[in-house]
C-alpha cells in the first residue's frame, strides 16, 4: 500500500486547532502563505494529488480544505496581485465533496474525528461549504438540505440526552447553537443567489460589472459573500 501523503493530516490538523474566529478571518492568512502554498498550487495547477487525495475520506476533507479554504486567505484581496483567484478552485472543491458525500464519507469523517473538539460534525460541516460558496441555486439548495439535517441530528441528540436525565454540556450546548445558526447562515447565500445569481461582493475582484441592484445590495450588506 502506498505511503498516505503526510499532508493529508497535517491540513485538517492544523485547521481543526484554530479558534473559530480564525476560519473565516485573516489572521492565519501569512501562515497558510508561508506552509500551504505548494500544496494549493498543486491542487490548483495539477491533478497531482486527485488520485491518492480523493481515495480516503481524510483525504477528500483535506482537498476540500485546500482548495476551498487556504485559496481564500492565499489570495484574498490584499495578499496577492490576483485576487479572483480566491475563487478559482471552488468548482473542483464542489466536485471533490459531492463525490465524497456521495460515497457517505461526510460520515466517516464525522466518526473519524468524533474524540476531537466538536466530536466530528465541524469536519463533517467544511465538506458542505462547497455547496454554500457555489453561485449556483442546485448547490445552495443542497447546502441548506445538508446543514438542517446535521442541525437535526444534534437536535435529536440533545432530546434523547434530555430524556436519559443527562446534563448538556456548556460545550455541546454552544456548538448544538453554532450548528443552528449556521444553517441561516447558508440561507442567507442561498437567498443572494436567489436574487442576483451570483454573490455581489465578488464581482469587483473577479472584473465583473455589478448592477445597479447589486450596488444597493452591497451597500445594505457590505459582506455580499
Amino acid at each position: 500500500m502506498a505511503q498516505q501523503d503526510p499532508a493529508i493530516r497535517k491540513v485538517p490538523d492544523f485547521w481543526f486547532s484554530l479558534p473559530p474566529e480564525d476560519w473565516f478571518s485573516d489572521k492565519q492568512d501569512k501562515y497558510i502563505i508561508d506552509n500551504f502554498s505548494s500544496y494549493v498550487d498543486k491542487a490548483r495547477l495539477t491533478d497531482e494529488l486527485d488520485g491518492t487525495w480523493t481515495s480516503t475520506p481524510s483525504g477528500s476533507l483535506a482537498l476540500v480544505l485546500l482548495l476551498d479554504q487556504f485559496t481564500r486567505n492565499i489570495y484574498r484581496p490584499g495578499n496577492h496581485p490576483e485576487p479572483g483567484l480566491s475563487w478559482s478552485c471552488d468548482k473542483k472543491a464542489l466536485k471533490v465533496a459531492t463525490n465524497a458525500i456521495a460515497k457517505g464519507w461526510d460520515r466517516k469523517v464525522q466518526q473519524e474525528h468524533s474524540s476531537q473538539r466538536g466530536r466530528g460534525y465541524i469536519h463533517r460541516r467544511f465538506l458542505y461549504l462547497p455547496f454554500m460558496h457555489a453561485e449556483d441555486m442546485q448547490s445552495q439548495t443542497a447546502c441548506c438540505a445538508l446543514c438542517e439535517n446535521l442541525a437535526l441530528e444534534l437536535e435529536v441528540e440533545y432530546l434523547q440526552k434530555q430524556a436519559r436525565g443527562e446534563e448538556e454540556t456548556k460545550e455541546d450546548e454552544a456548538f448544538r447553537k453554532r450548528m443552528r445558526g449556521d444553517v441561516a447562515f447558508a440561507e442567507r447565500h442561498r437567498d443572494c443567489v436567489a436574487m442576483h445569481g451570483r454573490f455581489p461582493k465578488r464581482n469587483e475582484p473577479l472584473g465583473r460589472e455589478s448592477t445597479e441592484a447589486e450596488k444597493k445590495f452591497l451597500e445594505e450588506n457590505p459582506d455580499g459573500f
